[in-house]
């Protein structure tokens, strides 16, 4: 883009406003600017983590080349074991469970996942982590 505007700005030097008046020559002792170097590609965007899971193991897709890599098996501090329904990341890095019936805080090195509250003859299977400000809440709360 820069080269059009150069030339642009090349051929209006050229004109004097007098129309009597003949262009400038060119001066041979002056080189001519340089031409822009080609702009870089763009850089790519981060990679994103995107993780799957099923009920009892957790796994990470590569957004790039789809392949999916398990990553290990949830457990359970307090015995036994729900099936994971779905699991989220928030913005520091915690990661979060439910089970059909449950919420879980997950060790991100571990997977084992702590209880943190029941709640029977829910369903629970979906799970998303939004800004507060979605819900009319103080950003400072988180």
């Amino acid at each position: 883009m820069r080269a059009p505007v150069w030339l642009v700005a090349v051929a209006l030097a050229g004109c004097t406003g007098d129309a009597a008046s003949p262009a400038a020559a060119p001066d041979p002792e002056v080189a001519p600017p340089p031409a822009s170097p080609p702009s870089a590609p763009p850089s790519p965007a981060p990679v994103q983590l995107a993780l799957l899971n099923t009920a009892d193991e957790l796994y990470r897709l590569d957004p790039s080349t789809l392949d999916v890599n398990r990553l290990g098996a949830f457990s359970f501090r307090e015995g036994g074991g729900d099936p994971i329904t779905d699991l989220a990341v928030d913005r520091r890095g915690r990661m979060w469970a439910l089970s059909f019936e449950a919420v879980y805080r997950v060790d991100p090195d571990t997977f084992a996942c702590t209880l943190l509250a029941r709640h029977p003859g829910r369903q629970l299977n979906a799970l998303a982590i939004v800004p507060s400000t979605m819900l009319g809440r103080d950003p400072e709360l988180g």
